[in-house]
């Protein structure tokens, strides 16, 4: 699929999540991974890979300390 806009990539992003926090089995015992997702968008919150990269990095740890397993685009109130 096309990725245009911000909303599409947290679309994907949100799906990966869900499909990663679905328990599975592992030598009879139920495991489960939860996942936090950073991203950044073009060019709005990088012009380049480097600055992009560095973007959903923040918004990753952002997710993480909002309470883990969930997805975060880099913006307003990410620092």
């Amino acid at each position: 699929p096309t990725i245009q806009s911000e909303s599409d990539a947290r679309i994907v992003a949100e799906k990966i999540r869900a499909v990663l926090e679905v328990p599975f089995e592992c030598d009879g015992h139920s495991l489960g991974i939860s996942s936090s997702i950073g991203g950044a968008v073009y060019p709005e919150q990088g012009m380049d890979e480097q600055q992009l990269m560095e973007s959903a990095d923040r918004a990753m740890y952002e997710s993480k300390k909002s309470g883990r397993n969930m997805v975060r685009f880099a913006g307003a109130g990410i620092s």
